[in-house]
């Protein structure tokens, strides 16, 4: 999405403003998608987001949305440093008694390495996330491609091997009850019948909601089965 351009090989700048667990999904198959550009900003917008308004969630905001500053993919690339915080150590990394609070951990931005609360992280993977949550956004990585191939790195180094497939295998043995449920209902749909007169009715897809300041969205539906 940050690199995407127009027509004319211009590029848009997106910025997704609304990285979070609940709009990361992963697929049966293995598949990680990134939904919900609900609240995305493109260079061309028409307008700009009224004076004053955040937009996102609070707690996995960067400093720079928190100051209602001009937001480039960095912000984006903090974001989803949070996440990825607290996935290894299963701790919220801003999360104040309230939102007052939670907005001035964030100003703040003072990280402590995730082997803190893991002992199972290693100072490289502690480099890594530390420099995705940088303050300064000229000291994060510039582009998400450059977090995938520090992970890449750090993953061949540590002689450590996880793919897609094993992440198909987990999702396939961790959810085995809902799969097996899934199949059931499909079972079952495949052998009603529809009555002789029956006649199949379109339906158009609801509109995607307009913002109401007009900004322009980027609207990506998720795969049909698949877990946050």
């Amino acid at each position: 999405a940050h690199r995407k351009t127009d027509e004319k090989m211009n590029p848009l700048n997106i910025v997704h403003r609304d990285i979070s667990p609940q709009n990361i999904i992963v697929s049966y198959e293995g598949t990680v998608k990134l939904i919900d550009f609900g609240i995305a900003k493109a260079k061309s917008k028409s307008t700009k987001t009224q004076a004053g308004m955040l937009k996102g969630k609070f707690s996995y905001m960067s400093p720079e949305q928190v100051a209602a500053m001009p937001l480039d993919r960095r912000s984006d690339i903090f974001s989803l440093g949070v996440v990825f915080f607290e996935m290894l150590t299963g701790k919220r990394l801003f999360l104040g008694k309230n939102d007052v609070e939670t907005l001035e951990k964030i100003r703040k931005a003072e990280v402590p390495p995730p082997s803190l609360f893991n002992h199972d992280v290693p100072p490289e993977l502690d480099r890594i996330v530390l420099k995705a949550l940088a303050k300064n956004r000229d000291d994060r990585y510039q582009w998400a491609s450059e977090f995938a191939e520090d992970l890449r790195r750090f993953i061949f180094a540590s002689n450590r091997k996880f793919d897609r497939q094993d992440l198909m295998n987990f999702m396939s043995e961790f959810f085995a009850a809902e799969l097996e449920e899934d199949m059931a209902k499909i079972e079952r749909y495949k052998q009603l019948k529809m009555p002789k007169n029956y006649t199949p009715q379109l339906v158009a897809p609801p509109a995607a909601a307009e913002e109401e300041d007009g900004d322009e969205s980027v609207v990506v539906m998720p795969a049909g089965r698949a877990k946050t």
